[in-house]
């Protein structure tokens, strides 16, 4: 994605038996700067987590923040690094958590059919598996002739984000959170135990 957006990526892993694993944020405008200096991962740890963190906010030349970009630049030019390509890429299908699969066989026994929370129109669970669900819906149908698949990580990372926020909205789930099959996910995550809806217009999920 941070490809896409035409920004330079590196690649640097030293290796020596161990993950290459800080995180450092880094920022400027002119002369004002910031670092956050934590544990989040740059993927789900910035959006569904708790986690610990120092922002720093000042000039550049402050000394804190000098020292902080002057690390991150000196390994930026590291001789080790590599130019990040596609090769880099090594696509890996995300499981079910297992107390979350659960929880959804659960309900899928009880009744196959969700509702699209707002609309009332059904969803059909075919089959679900530790990596996906299998939805059938009036669209999926025209489109191509049955179900389509929900990957497990739309699930996990709404599952998360209520656990730790106690609350969802779909629209979060969708813009902020990049979940594009969001009606289904909420609408499913509605049916478990742990989780109800908030009463008004629009579609908020809350953490018992």
């Amino acid at each position: 994605m941070a490809a896409g957006l035409g920004m330079d990526i590196r690649v640097l892993n030293p290796g020596a038996g161990r993950t290459f694993h800080p995180k450092l944020y880094l920022g400027n405008t002119g002369k004002a700067a910031r670092a956050v200096v934590g544990s989040a991962n740059l993927t789900g740890g910035l959006f569904a987590n708790i986690e610990p963190a120092v922002a720093l906010h000042g000039l550049r030349s402050d000394q804190p923040i000098a020292r902080a970009w002057e690390w991150a630049l000196n390994l930026w030019e590291d001789p080790r690094v590599q130019p990040w390509t596609e090769k880099w890429v090594t696509p890996q299908e995300e499981a079910f958590e297992p107390r979350l699969y659960a929880a959804l066989e659960a309900e899928i026994r009880r009744d196959p059919v969700f509702r699209i929370l707002g609309r009332d129109r059904p969803n059909r669970v075919v089959e679900l598996t530790p990596l996906e669900v299998q939805i059938e819906t009036e669209r999926s149908r025209e489109r191509t002739g049955g179900a389509e698949p929900v990957p497990a990580w739309m699930f996990n990372l709404a599952w998360q984000r209520l656990q730790t926020h106690g609350t969802l909205s779909n629209a979060e789930l969708l813009k902020d959170l990049r979940v594009h099959r969001s009606t289904a996910v909420c609408a499913m995550m509605a049916r478990l135990p742990q989780v109800e809806v908030v009463p008004g217009r629009t579609v908020v999920l809350r953490w018992r």
